[in-house]
């Protein structure tokens, strides 16, 4: 499948704007978009853990953190896997059947140890349906290959950031 503007992949350095950028789209567009998006969690100005946040609901699903979950490491985070398989099919699901834009913040390490997760998400990607996917720079998992091979890739930076919401948004926009 060759890459199209209504299905777009944004990758870059941590701290680059992807989950703003996915926000900036997913306000401008809001009855349109179903989804995730990963939001840090921090307690006195240190990071200690992510959470989902369900782009049709606005409820929120532990994804990891330093000390209140049990599963897999990533760095200094467990995930909590129980919470993501349940929380991340239904949302990216919900998504699917009811929006017009599925936005998915972030396909990475954490996210890639839920065998739900890479199901739903590659089943997402035989639908017909605008995506926008913020993925790990440096993965190297099959799934993150294949939105790689299938979806536009634009490579976020902090000096491009600007002037790349603009063009995403007409994009996306155009085909919803």
């Amino acid at each position: 499948m060759k890459p199209t503007g209504k299905k777009i992949a944004v990758t870059g350095k941590p701290g680059c704007g992807k989950t703003t950028l996915c926000k900036r789209i997913a306000d401008r567009s809001r009855d349109k978009t179903g989804g995730l998006i990963t939001e840090e969690i921090k307690e006195a100005g240190k990071r200690i853990g992510f959470r989902l946040k369900d782009l049709s609901t606005g409820k929120t699903g532990l994804l990891s953190h330093v000390n209140k979950c049990s599963g897999p490491k990533v760095g200094k985070y467990s995930v909590c896997l129980d919470q993501l398989n349940s929380f991340a099919p239904k949302a990216i699901n919900k998504g699917l059947r009811k929006k017009d834009l599925l936005i998915i913040d972030e396909i990475g390490p954490m996210e890639l140890k839920s065998e739900e997760f890479v199901k739903t998400v590659e089943g997402s990607l035989k639908t017909n349906i605008p995506c926008l996917f913020t993925v790990h720079r440096r993965s190297s998992h099959q799934l993150v290959g294949k939105i790689k091979e299938k979806f536009q890739l634009i490579k976020l930076t902090r000096k491009n950031r600007g002037n790349i919401f603009e063009d995403i948004h007409k994009k996306i926009i155009e085909e919803i």
